[in-house]
């Protein structure tokens, strides 16, 4: 699957980080708690009061019972143990979707809703005690824009251990599958199974709008491991416009927007100003995060004997998430956050659609979310048949100007897995770069479908003369035979050099595969960027599947130095460089490019060959 950051995600009402435990931190002095009880405060059989959403946007008292409070449930965190004593509970209990729900003692605010059991008989809730949000929030709010969690450690490795690549593509090339088929990349392992004895966040109901019912299925099997209830459901109308944003009110958290809908649902739980605090426990605890915060709509409340959760809808938004820590989530009210912005357009039957998508920007979820929107995009069109051909084009622009394009084609029983692959897989590279912190601004693809199966097998590659001289020019012909075992010859030639030396040379027609495997051999250096700038030129510059590929290589006395060519060296250089204290070298060069020629076959090319021939200053 596309690389989507798998977090730590505490299943417990959590509380602060490392480095801000203390109450008396500048950052909690700078944005204090509100009026609350400490926990010493707090005994068994106070009565409690939590304010939520049960149906539209009306805020509803739910009162509960101090039942204990439990310390040290995880590193400096508490928890409160209540139940729920309200007759308003008694069809559904404790639904996803109350996260963050106030809890007052009298007009304290004591702490959020944040954790319930499955198949519990009462409906027993763990609530996050305020001071522990607030701390975490706190320093959150201080430090915003600083880049705290950034995405790199000094050392270049990727969040959860994984390294950067030595090359362009993931090691689990879909090409590599013995049966040829590409993978699935959205797909993810089953989800846990609940278990009675084990509390775990209350979790967010997580909607989704304007999709293919395929992929809501798809996105259950993607997200539910990450506590989300996945749940099919629209847009506010006209007449269900989201409640204003105040403790208790639904606060959503919209993973992407335009022509489709991705919005998960929790509360709100306490305002500060322009500063809103939620949920009582993470969304995917990111840390820093930029996404939009929106209103929302509760249609009603579906029970469930696993746990029941709010059926919802995402409205206007009203502000950005800037953090998403171990004890909730937190923004600002009123400031717009920056979205991918996602254009597709899809040309079949001479007819052309196009769709626009609001992606967040955050570089794990983003390539996920690029591949849903644009699996939806082609399923909306009819999905794919079995024999058909799709011409794509791809280009990615960043938020600094620079960008980069693909283009290539697809063909067979497999176009829409390829195609969400390589819109995800692209999106995700750039994004997860060990070498720029950047992001993603806008993407543009184009789809154009084509009737039948349009690919060709290279089966043969010949040459007129094997003993062409320096300035000749090499002619040659290679044959394709279509999937219906139809063959045609072309024609091609190859420039030999003014300056060829004698020896031995090797042509390679091949496919684009076969052509890269060639060139990653010979300049592993260009296959492994050390810059960002040559990571985008690297995808510029990738060869099509739909052209031949004609490569002229000859042996070079030369070396590799950190993995770039230098041939033609005399025998002194040779020397020098070889000497023992050196070090980056690699004596003898594979080959030298010669020639390189890319000849359009306007159909999916498989298969390669190669021809050695010697070079002769003069013939015989």
């Amino acid at each position: 699957m596309p690389s989507f950051y798998r977090p730590l995600l505490v299943l417990l009402p959590l509380a602060a980080g490392a480095g801000i435990a203390l109450a008396d931190s500048p950052e909690l002095r700078a944005f204090p708690p509100p009026a609350s009880l400490s926990l010493d405060e707090i005994e068994p059989g106070m009565i409690a009061t939590a304010r939520t959403v049960m149906r539209g946007t009306e805020i509803e008292d739910v009162e509960l019972e101090i039942v204990s409070v439990i310390h040290g449930v995880g590193p400096d965190q508490d928890m409160i143990l209540a139940k729920g004593i309200s007759e308003s509970l008694e069809p559904h209990g404790i639904a996803r979707g109350m996260s963050g729900s106030p809890v007052y003692v009298g007009d304290k605010l004591i702490g959020a809703l944040s954790a319930t059991w499955s198949f519990s008989l009462e409906p027993y809730v763990g609530i996050t005690p305020v001071l522990q949000m607030a701390r975490e929030a706190a320093w959150g709010f201080a430090h915003a824009g600083e880049k705290a969690d950034a995405a790199r450690r000094p050392d270049g490795r990727l969040p959860g251990g994984a390294e950067p690549r030595s090359g362009l593509w993931p090691r689990d090339d879909p090409y590599d599958r013995p049966d040829g088929r590409a993978r699935d990349p959205l797909r993810s392992g089953p989800a846990p199974t609940p278990t009675p004895s084990g509390f775990a966040p209350i979790g967010a109901p997580l909607v989704l709008s304007g999709f293919d019912r395929r992929l809501v299925s798809l996105a259950a099997d993607l997200f539910e491991p990450w506590g989300f209830t996945v749940a099919e459901g629209g847009v506010a109308g006209r007449t269900q416009r989201g409640g204003a944003i105040q403790p208790g009110a639904t606060l959503g958290v919209r993973l992407a927007g335009g022509d489709v809908d991705m919005t998960a649902i929790g509360t709100v739980t306490w305002i500060d100003g322009d500063r809103v605090h939620g949920w009582g426990h993470p969304f995917f605890q990111m840390g820093e995060v930029e996404m939009p915060l929106v209103s929302g709509y509760v249609h009603s409340i579906i029970p469930s004997r696993l746990l029941s959760f709010k059926l919802a809808s995402g409205a206007e938004v009203v502000g950005t998430a800037i953090g998403d820590r171990r004890s909730g989530i937190f923004g600002r009210l009123g400031v717009e956050p920056r979205l991918v912005q996602f254009d597709l357009s899809v040309t079949r039957f001479g007819a052309t659609e196009t769709y626009h998508y609001e992606i967040v920007r955050n570089r794990f979820l983003g390539s996920t979310l690029v591949g849903l929107a644009a699996a939806n995009s082609v399923l909306s069109r009819g999905g794919t048949l079995s024999e058909e051909t799709i011409r794509f084009r791809q280009r990615i622009v960043l938020d600094d100007g620079r960008e980069t394009s693909v283009e290539t084609l697809f063909t067979g029983d497999r176009t829409i897995a390829q195609i969400v692959r390589i819109l995800s897989d692209i999106t995700r590279l750039i994004a997860t770069n060990p070498f720029e912190d950047v992001d993603v601004d806008r993407i543009e693809a184009e789809l154009v479908y084509e009737s039948g199966i349009r690919a060709a097998f290279l089966t043969e590659v010949a040459i007129d003369e094997d003993l062409p001289a320096p300035g000749d020019v090499l002619r040659g012909s290679y044959t394709l035979r279509d999937y219906r075992g139809d063959e045609s010859r072309h024609r091609f030639t190859v420039p030999i050099p003014e300056d060829a030396r004698e020896g031995r040379h090797l042509l390679l027609v091949g496919d684009a595969r076969t052509a890269e495997q060639y060139e990653a051999e010979r300049d592993p250096r260009s296959f492994g960027p050390r810059t960002l700038d040559e990571y985008l030129e690297r995808l510029a510059t990738l060869r099509r599947t739909d052209q031949i590929h004609v490569h002229l290589y000859r042996s070079s006395p030369g070396v590799l130095i950190d993995g770039r060519p230098l041939p033609d060296l005399p025998p002194t250089a040779m020397s020098i460089l070889r000497g023992p204290a050196r070090t980056g070298i690699q004596a003898g060069l594979p080959a030298e490019l010669v020639h390189e020629a890319r000849l359009p076959a306007g159909k999916f090319i498989q298969g390669g060959h190669t021809v050695l021939f010697e070079v002769q200053k003069e013939k015989p």
